[in-house]
């Protein structure tokens, strides 16, 4: 699993040393707080490259048209993998049924890529194409969230800390002598303001399941 934030980086932002038991809060809050931004964002920078996807060579239409662009999962990355192959980007290889594309004729454009020749010109064992195009690509997503969703996380995080001996509640109000504290209104299962603020720039549209 690739960790978003870590404890040191907590502990710098605190300007302490964590606790056994804060280290303790770290260890469990991370993994569920780190699967409530991917759930929010629709997206998840937790995975490694190379980034291997199966595709439909052809169109699910009257007629049979072949493919000629995808759209990965992730973002593709601006890095030629292979000088010899720039347009091709962090597209590592193309394959549609057996044989290998030639890369030559591969082009990303970030969010997806085009092939310029037509998958029908290939033979297929598959007779429906599909899933018969395997395509092999890098992501600069891959295991690396954006600066200012770090950030967010981090903060989150030493809150959750701060504020796990009050359950997790942040205190807003405190009186002197007669000691007296009020607490914010619990809203459980909620991703802070300050957290949804920042995600939502980052965030993708559902898609669309109907």
């Amino acid at each position: 699993m690739a960790d978003y934030i870590t404890e040191t980086e907590v502990e710098q932002f605190l300007g302490v040393t964590l606790t056994s038991n804060g280290q303790n809060t770290f260890n469990l809050m991370l993994p569920l707080m780190q699967d409530m931004i991917d759930q929010y964002c629709e997206r998840t920078w937790n995975f490694t490259n190379p980034v291997t996807e199966y595709f439909d060579a052809f169109s699910d239409t009257a007629a049979s048209y072949p493919n000629t662009t995808y759209f990965p999962k992730y973002p593709i990355s601006k890095t030629a993998h292979s000088p010899s192959y720039p347009l091709a980007e962090g597209i590592r290889s193309v394959t549609i049924g057996d044989t290998a594309f030639d890369m030559n004729y591969v082009y990303s454009y970030g969010t997806h890529l085009k092939l310029g020749i037509s998958p029908h010109t290939i033979s297929l064992s598959n007779p429906y194409g599909r899933k018969s195009v395997k395509i092999v690509y890098n992501s600069d997503d891959a295991g690396n969230p954006p600066k200012a969703v770090k950030l967010a996380f981090i903060e989150w995080m030493a809150r959750k800390i701060q504020t796990a001996p009050d359950a997790g509640r942040d205190v807003t109000q405190t009186s002197a002598g007669t000691v007296s504290v009020s607490y914010r209104r619990d809203k459980k299962g909620e991703l802070p303001d300050f957290v949804k603020m920042v995600l939502d720039h980052y965030r993708l549209p559902p898609i669309d399941r109907s």
